[in-house]
């Protein structure tokens, strides 16, 4: 009974150190959207202003195609950005792991008690873990665990579990780079290269 109280605790922590990281993947996609759609709003608003630059001789039909496209593109990506709703995910991901961390701070109070175990305890913390699951209806990212467990090994300086070490050198790359913040760094940059295509290329024949 009381190992499996202890695996109990260990499920709680290992689920809140998931969401912990669930959290700061949601806040990192929530600044990398505003900025991109700040960003991509003012690169339409200089591919237009370049227009009145005559040295340049840009072409004023791709010029107009450009900026309109952009400004369509930049409506549906917010759309999406608020459907997606990364501050509100945020929030819930970080009150969950707050409340499983909570339960597993009870359940390490209680083994440090020395009361004795029943089959009723077990299924009052089972019941109360599933109880928070059920309560905030997400889920983190397999990405999510395996960092979260990973990043706490390193940072004791043990051997994680359920990580392929073979592997580690992919989940460095994927969580730094390969992450869901990335795609809106990249849009950002497009932009920019956008501008410096129409400037070399925009010229009439």
């Amino acid at each position: 009974m009381n190992e499996m109280l202890n695996k109990m605790a260990e499920r709680c922590w290992k689920t809140a150190i998931a969401r912990f990281e669930s959290a700061r993947r949601m806040k990192r996609c929530h600044n990398a959207s505003t900025l991109c759609i700040a960003m991509v709003s003012l690169e339409i608003i200089v591919i237009n202003l370049l227009i009145f630059i005559k040295q340049l001789e840009l072409n004023e039909v791709i010029i107009t195609i450009t900026t309109v496209g952009l400004s369509m593109f930049v409506l549906v990506l917010s759309l999406i950005v608020s459907h997606l709703k990364y501050e509100k995910r945020e929030e819930q991901y970080h009150e969950c792991g707050l409340e499983l961390s909570n339960l597993e701070r009870d359940i390490k109070i209680y083994l440090t008690c020395g009361t004795e175990i029943s089959h009723e305890t077990l299924k009052y913390y089972n019941d109360q873990y599933n109880s928070i699951l059920q309560k905030w209806n997400l889920n983190h990212s397999d990405t999510d665990f395996e960092w979260a467990i990973y990043k706490n090994g390193k940072l004791h300086k043990e051997t994680p579990e359920n990580v392929n070490w073979r592997r580690n050198t992919f989940l460095e790359v994927k969580w730094h780079i390969l992450r869901s913040d990335s795609i809106y760094h990249l849009i950002t940059a497009l932009g920019f290269i956008a501008i410096i295509l129409i400037i070399a290329y925009s010229r009439p024949v």
